[in-house]
């Protein structure tokens, strides 16, 4: 089985070489989607033969050996969920890019190159190889966004790259830190658990606690690279300057790896002074649901909804990661899973609002649902996952995160459930306006059937979970029990 993560991670990555040695269209493209459907295959085949009794699936090899870097892949209960859906996902977002007219080539093996990045980072069990993952996602973000994003798309790229590269540093600082200060020195985060307690460092001469600048660093490289408020606004610019599919692509680049990584270094390596700062994160994470509230409440265009909602569904993670009980990390893991799913439905639908509308200003669409009654189906599920209704998998999540919070304190709890109540309240005033508003748009085409591919599937996987979370539940909950025990 631990074959099939090398096949998961890299098997995009051969798919955009292929971009590069085969000019003919149709077997390019196809090419491309046939290596992103192969990883999605992979992250299934993972899933299914998973067991949450047994030990999880590793890929270790030595990398440099001589400077114990490894090449350490691994699925577990902390990263199955994002994998998941990063390997679902993917291949919509090149499907929906099978038409363009112009350099169709270049954005399928970028998006090949994200999505092996995305991945890399998720299942990267050595903090070499997570950094290399990282460092690799801005890249093709970078082009992708100066070569397919409208006016002032490049001044938006550079800036994301300009953060990503203070990131990366104070990442790969916290990181050397780490790894200089136990002997014999490695990277492996399964060789380092449990060794890092007391740890002292000396920096310009003065002795410092390893917890006390190695951890800050890498929680503050990952809140930039998240981003977490009050930090977006960087990445605010940089989707309102983008198609949605590009947008989409960033989003599972952005707090869904992020917190991922975080999960796993703060309860693996720093496990007292993640516990000592419940509170920090908490506070992180309520900050972020009234911050991303507040903003959706004034957004008037439709990938700004994008931004806003990632903010509110970071906060809600985070308070279920502040917990630090089982049940509330359980529900961080499936809000990643539901909110991404509901993101990448709603991106798809603004990509196929705009192709017939040419704009993704809201306050210039109405009246959609009597010429496209499917897609206003699939627009209406994708905001019911984002809020928790009951039958898809955002009621599993808000269910678990609130009883999870619920033992911490009830005032979170409360504080969740008035954001989440703003946020259902605007949702369903756009979707009123957008679909059964008084003016009734131009007939549209009806929608085709690649459009309808990037809607009914992912919409069937909210249901699907929603209705039988069980599977993903048993192995998300025995490795987070592991991890807190």
């Amino acid at each position: 089985m631990k074959e099939l993560i090398p096949i998961l991670v890299f098997t995009p990555a051969l798919g955009a070489l292929l971009q590069t040695l085969n000019p003919r269209p149709a077997i390019s493209r196809t090419l491309a989607i046939v290596a992103s459907l192969v990883s999605a295959v992979a992250a299934i085949a993972l899933f299914v033969q998973m067991d949450p009794g047994l030990e999880t699936p590793k890929y270790v090899v030595a990398w440099m050996r001589s400077y114990s870097i490894h090449f350490a892949l691994g699925v577990d209960g902390l990263n199955l969920l994002p994998m998941l859906v990063t390997a679902f996902v993917f291949p919509f977002l090149l499907i929906s890019e099978w038409d363009r007219q112009f350099g169709r080539r270049g954005i399928h093996a970028l998006l090949l190159l994200l999505e092996t990045g995305i991945l890399g980072a998720l299942c990267a069990g050595d903090l070499f190889l997570l950094l290399f993952f990282l460092m690799l996602t801005p890249i093709p973000l970078y082009f992708l966004a100066s070569i397919w994003g409208d006016e002032g798309r490049e001044t938006s790229a550079f800036r994301m790259v300009s953060v990503s590269l203070v990131a990366s540093a104070c990442l790969f600082f916290g990181i050397l830190l780490i790894y200089h200060a136990v002997d014999p020195h490695t990277f492996l985060i399964e060789d380092l658990a449990g060794k890092l307690a007391g740890k002292t460092t000396e920096i310009f001469g003065i002795s410092v606690e390893l917890q006390h600048i190695a951890f800050p660093l890498i929680v503050f490289g990952l809140a930039l690279r998240a981003p977490f408020w009050p930090l977006q606004g960087w990445f605010r610019k940089f989707i309102l300057k983008v198609p949605t599919t590009v947008a989409v692509g960033a989003l599972l680049a952005g707090f869904p790896v992020a917190l991922t990584v975080f999960t796993r270094i703060g309860f693996v390596l720093f496990p007292e002074t993640m516990k000592a700062h419940l509170d920090v994160w908490i506070g992180i994470g309520i900050a972020n649901l009234v911050f991303g509230a507040l903003t959706l409440l004034q957004e008037s265009d439709l990938r700004g909804i994008l931004v806003s909602l990632s903010s509110v569904f970071a906060g809600f993670s985070l308070l279920g990661i502040g917990t630090a009980h089982p049940t509330g990390l359980v529900g961080s893991q499936f809000i990643l899973f539901s909110s991404m799913v509901a993101l990448a439905v709603w991106g798809f639908a603004s990509e196929i609002l705009r192709y017939r509308t040419r704009t993704y200003a809201i306050a210039e669409i109405q009246g959609v649902l009597r010429t496209l009654p499917d897609l206003g189906s699939a627009t209406l599920l994708s905001i019911a996952c984002a809020v928790g209704i009951p039958g898809t998998a955002g009621f599993i999540s808000f269910a678990l995160l609130y009883m999870g919070a619920f033992n911490y304190h009830p005032g979170v709890v409360l504080a969740a459930l008035v954001v989440s109540l703003v946020v259902t309240g605007f949702l369903i005033q756009v979707y009123r306006r957008i679909f059964l508003g008084e003016k009734v748009q131009e007939r549209f085409t009806r929608l085709g059937f690649r459009e309808r591919l990037l809607l009914i599937p992912l919409a069937g996987v909210a249901i699907c979970v929603g209705f039988f979370p069980s599977p993903f539940v048993e192995i998300v909950r025995a490795t987070i029990t592991k991890v807190l025990a």
